[in-house]
């Protein structure tokens, strides 16, 4: 079993502070957590780690983390989805949607 840190260990860990790391839990944009009884958090260290790496950029510019191939030292563009990201030249042949305001007419 890993180790568990509590929020300021994990904020510590991440070089953040507590309360950055309590915001990043609640919107959703931190790492993986686990809340045990008495509404404890814990983190795992590999939670933290991944969640770093998820984060790595070779760019200010670039909009999407990139994958570490740390094999190779070497970045390749990562997507959520699985998919390959999105042609911006096949993008406007997609169907418009139906807004609220139209179904109600």
């Amino acid at each position: 079993m890993s180790d568990l840190f509590n929020t300021r260990q994990a904020a510590a860990r991440c070089n953040l502070s507590p309360r950055t790391l309590e915001k990043l839990r609640v919107s959703g944009d931190g790492p993986v957590f686990i809340r045990l009884p008495r509404r404890a958090v814990r983190y795992r260290s590999e939670d933290l780690d991944s969640w770093i790496q998820e984060h790595c950029r070779r760019s200010t510019s670039d909009d999407e983390p990139k994958e570490l191939d740390a094999a190779k030292g070497s970045t390749r563009r990562r997507t959520t989805s699985g998919t390959a990201p999105k042609d911006p030249k096949t993008a406007s042949n997609q169907q418009p949607t139906t807004s609220d305001e139209e179904i109600r007419h």
